[in-house]
């Protein structure tokens, strides 16, 4: 018998509670562990990313000076940065949405309108940013920035809304076919 034995006895709403909720917490440690780093060392990391992508998709990037590379890849650090802040909390929020989807209160009875399951993951993912920045206070060279949170809690929304859209399409394309293999 498999050490994963035991999940043959969990229902598939529990198992995927438990599936999310161990996604959720993975991807709040990643934010919580890259939030730790020192600022010189996130600046590092931000710059190293915008140095790879840069080298594919910048012609002849590669050919730039020293100071020249330096330059632009500073030029790139705050809206990469921003543009992280808001992905992060984006993936955040579409777990999280899972995750309080699994609960039928929160779910309306009902796959179709899980609103209260989409606020209470906005919620949780705009608590969570707003103890992302506190945390950065105690943090060398990083700060608290109301900023911050306010793009996190749009990158929430924006995943929120997806995963309707997304979940609105994959329940019309499925009531289609089931309607038509009715008909046959």
């Amino acid at each position: 018998m498999s050490s994963l034995g035991f999940l043959r006895y969990i229902d598939r709403r529990t198992l995927k509670r438990l599936i999310f909720a161990v996604l959720a917490a993975a991807w709040c440690g990643l934010i919580f562990y890259l939030s730790s780093q020192p600022g010189d060392e996130s600046s590092r990391t931000s710059g190293g990313f915008i140095n790879f992508f840069c080298e594919l998709i910048v012609p002849d990037f590669s050919g730039f000076s020293g100071a020249g590379r330096a330059e632009f890849v500073e030029n790139l650090q705050f809206i990469v940065r921003k543009c992280a802040h808001f992905t992060a909390y984006l993936v955040l929020a579409v777990i999280s949405s899972q995750f309080f989807v699994t609960f039928k209160k929160l779910a309306n009875e009902g796959v179709r309108k899980p609103l209260k399951a989409y606020a209470a993951a906005w919620i949780f993912t705009t608590a969570y940013a707003v103890s992302d920045e506190f945390h950065q206070l105690f943090v060398a060279g990083r700060s608290a920035q109301v900023r911050d949170v306010l793009i996190d809690s749009c990158g929430a929304l924006c995943g929120l809304a997806l995963t309707w859209a997304a979940g609105t399409a994959v329940l019309h394309f499925s009531d289609k076919k089931r309607k038509e293999r009715e008909n046959d």
